[in-house]
This record gives structure tokens, C-alpha cells and sequence, in this order.
């Protein structure tokens, strides 16, 4: 819930946890973020249910641009295995 809100300012209608986390190297440019010092990042997968009018209000430290899309093109821009799977379990809780 935290997380939702700092880096998107989304307040959720529901919060269900997806039986699925991942881990992934944090990248060098981005470890000044950390007050301790941080190798590996472990990422539990949530599905967030959010009112249909609102934007997202991404953190600058943390994003530069963002966009809504459909399944196929979001697949397609992500590179990281863990995200893509994430993508692809959450997409079997959507009607």
C-alpha cells in the first residue's frame, strides 16, 4: 500500500496479494536512493483496483514517463522476466 501511493499516488479500492515475487540486481545508478546500501531487490506481485478516472503521479526520483496499455504492448515493453511474469499472473484475476 505504501508503495502504491509514494511512487503513483493511487489510492486503492482493493489490494489482493498474487502468490508470485521476484528478485532483481539494483542498478548502479539507482542505489543513491537506498540509505543502506542495497544489492538485490525482492518484489512481491499485488494487484491494486483503482477508480477508472485517475492518472497516475509517478515519483520523479524513480520514473522520467509512463503510459497506459493494453496486455500486448505492455508485454512487449518490458524487459524484465520478473515483470513480464507478473504481467501474466495478474492478467488471469482481470474479467
Amino acid at each position: 500500500m505504501r508503495e502504491l501511493k509514494e511512487e503513483s499516488r493511487f489510492e486503492p479500492i482493493s489490494l489482493e496479494m498474487i502468490d508470485y515475487s521476484y528478485v532483481f540486481p539494483v542498478q548502479e545508478e539507482m542505489r543513491k536512493i537506498y540509505r543502506n546500501p542495497v544489492d538485490y531487490i525482492t518484489e512481491i506481485v499485488f494487484l491494486a483496483r483503482i477508480g477508472n478516472d485517475k492518472n497516475p503521479v509517478p515519483d520523479p526520483i524513480e520514473y522520467d514517463r509512463w503510459k497506459w496499455c493494453d496486455y500486448q504492448s505492455a508485454m512487449k515493453l518490458l524487459y524484465r522476466a520478473g515483470n513480464k511474469e507478473s504481467l501474466k499472473r495478474i492478467r488471469a484475476f482481470l474479467p
